[in-house]
């Protein structure tokens, strides 16, 4: 940088600010409303990277709301609808042996 004259340009570091008011039009709605034993499940798919071989395994879940436990599970290398399917089908095989 020296040899070409190059200087590098500072930006000032933003502190964040905890003035700020929100309206309600920016926030958003409350799905939940605080009551954190609904019932039902929900579902996501996150992404972790494994130390083994470096690449992206993807982790798609089903959680039961009601009891904290995990009704499925699937690991892939993929993040496709087989990934989305296979988890679906455990869901069921699952259920099906409660009656649920």
């Amino acid at each position: 940088m020296q040899k070409y004259g190059v200087v590098p340009k500072y930006i000032k570091d933003l502190k964040p600010n905890y003035n700020k008011k929100y309206t309600e039009e920016q926030c958003q709605t409350n799905k939940l409303k605080r009551e954190f034993h609904q019932k039902g499940w929900v579902t996501d798919i996150i992404y972790l990277m494994l130390k083994r071989n470096g690449k992206r395994t993807y982790l798609s879940t089903i959680l039961d709301l009601e009891t904290r436990n995990w009704i499925a599970y699937t690991i892939s290398y993929k993040q496709d609808i087989i990934l989305i399917a296979d988890t679906l089908n455990e869901t069921i095989a699952k259920t099906k042996d409660l009656n649920v």
